[in-house]
């Protein structure tokens, strides 16, 4: 199987894992990603964690505070950086709910994907942030008991 298609078959599992983790299931998240510090991710609604421990206490935050979420990739482009590093952009677009409100999404995206152990990992994902999930987001870290996982951290916030 060609470079580019095992990327591409880890873009399909990354975002079936999004999928579940917006539906309320976070742990399928964590086989694709690395676990070390250099891990880290930007939420839509401004967040951004650093590191596998705040990376996965998010991923369990937005699992218990989203659902009926469904985001899907368009226009995926993959750039391989060098033979253990690629860079996947794309559009995603979607749906869900947050603290009880409807939101659509439309944002571009990038992940970030090193070489690891004989398969790909996530390092970094960025979604363009939103001022709407960025308020929905705070509303949900106010009303719902997360057991000690977070919705983005609250800063950097962005203006």
């Amino acid at each position: 199987m060609s470079t580019e298609q095992t990327i591409r078959d880890f873009v399909d599992r990354f975002y079936a894992a999004i999928d579940q983790m917006l539906n309320g299931h976070g742990e399928p998240m964590e086989s694709l990603w690395s676990h070390g510090p250099e891990a880290t991710v930007m939420h839509p609604d401004g967040a951004r964690e650093m590191g596998w421990e705040e990376v996965r206490a998010a991923f369990l935050g937005w699992a218990a505070a989203v659902k009926d979420d469904r985001i899907e990739p368009r226009e995926v482009a993959i750039r391989l950086v060098t033979s253990d590093v690629a860079i996947v952009t794309a559009q995603e677009v979607g749906r869900g709910t947050i603290a009880g409100q409807a939101v659509e999404v439309d944002a571009r995206a990038t992940l970030v994907l090193r070489r690891e152990g004989g398969g790909w990992t996530a390092v970094h994902h960025h979604v363009d942030a939103d001022p709407k999930i960025r308020a929905l987001a705070a509303s949900a870290r106010a009303t719902l008991d997360l057991s000690g996982a977070s919705i983005g951290s609250p800063e950097p916030a962005l203006p």
